[in-house]
């Protein structure tokens, strides 16, 4: 019976708009795109997926839609604008105490290595002495190093978590705005369970989503049709793990293994993002966008100098030049593996 409802339209909300004011449905405002009296859906939660109706998840999407409603932007104004503010106001104070903790690591780095080299050669020659294998000392000399390492750090001001306070406040907020934009653009992965079927019939993308795209992805609530903000995304992601890997003189191995696999994930955020709403495509590019230029501004010596950053030997006074010769080598190596294989 409720599925008959629901395809025969009754399950459908449909408000008369008469007033200028929002109204409340469902703990979502709605805004009238007519004042003259435009029937529009009522956006309903979905009834089937905890994770769908989490409330971290439906509190953003509530917020999302409220900065919409009372900004007057259209969808995909409010999306980039809110994507560039967070960033703004919370990766970008994170990006500049991490580039001052790896700057101040990297001047420490020469006194670190002769004491080190100390440490190593003493407890060696300890070992030695003392008619210890080698896998027993290389395990010690491993333990020692490591807590020496730290308490070096420390001891000079520097606390090694923190330089992974970005991707640990990063992620959650960009999978917390993934999960409410889906939410928003009534978007339902098709798993080919009947109840997901049933389910869609009750579920509509919020008021203008459909609309108030821009150029090529005017409806947000599709996958973007020729895949520019997919590509965007791929682009823009690989760019900036490049980018990161350029500081690296002689990369170890656990190095090159976290930097290929970051490389393997891009390409898996790829091709999700061909099959997602434009409204999420589009919140990953800007997302991944301004990360890059983020960090391309911060390589330059003016900016690093007024951010308080110090002068170190691996800073460029061109880094743009470098950039690009850097891209350009990287290619060319790529090119020529290509041939090989």
């Amino acid at each position: 019976m409720r599925l008959l409802l629901a395809r025969t339209g009754w399950l459908s909300s449909t408000i008369k708009y008469t007033s200028p004011k929002a109204l409340a449905c469902h703990g979502h405002f709605i805004s009238p795109h007519d004042k003259g009296g435009v029937s529009m859906h009522c956006h309903q939660p979905r009834r089937m997926s905890s994770y769908y109706t989490f409330p971290l998840f439906t509190s953003t999407q509530t917020i999302l839609e409220n900065i919409h409603l009372y900004s007057g932007f259209p969808w995909w104004a409010t999306i980039a604008c809110t994507t560039i503010l967070l960033r703004t106001a919370i990766t970008l104070p994170l990006a500049i105490k991490q580039n001052k903790m790896t700057a101040k690591m990297e001047l420490l780095k020469p006194l670190l290595k002769e004491v080190t080299d100390a440490v190593r050669y003493n407890i060696i020659t300890r070992g030695q002495r003392d008619g210890k294998g080698k896998t027993q000392i290389q395990a010690e000399l491993f333990k020692e190093l490591r807590s020496y390492t730290k308490d070096f750090y420390q001891r000079n001001g520097i606390n090694t978590w923190k330089l992974f306070m970005l991707p640990w406040i990063q992620l959650p907020l960009w999978i917390t705005i993934s999960f409410a934009l889906r939410n928003i653009s009534g978007w339902i992965p098709n798993t080919g369970v009947e109840s997901e079927a049933i389910d869609s019939t009750l579920y509509v993308p919020a008021a203008g989503v459909e609309i108030e795209g821009l150029l090529w992805f005017s409806n947000l609530s599709v996958a973007d049709p020729y895949y520019v903000l997919p590509c965007v995304l791929l682009l823009t992601n690989l760019i900036n793990i490049e980018l990161n890997t350029f500081r690296q003189q002689t990369p170890s191995t656990m190095s090159r293994l976290l930097t290929n696999t970051f490389r393997g994930l891009t390409c898996l955020v790829f091709l999700v993002s061909t099959q997602v709403p434009s409204a999420m495509s589009l919140y990953w590019a800007t997302s991944s966008s301004y990360g890059l230029l983020q960090n391309i501004v911060m390589k330059f010596p003016r900016v690093r100098r007024h951010l308080n950053i110090p002068k170190t030997p691996s800073e460029q006074e061109k880094p743009i030049q470098f950039i690009r010769e850097q891209m350009g080598v990287r290619v060319q190596r790529f090119l020529e593996l290509q041939k090989k294989s």
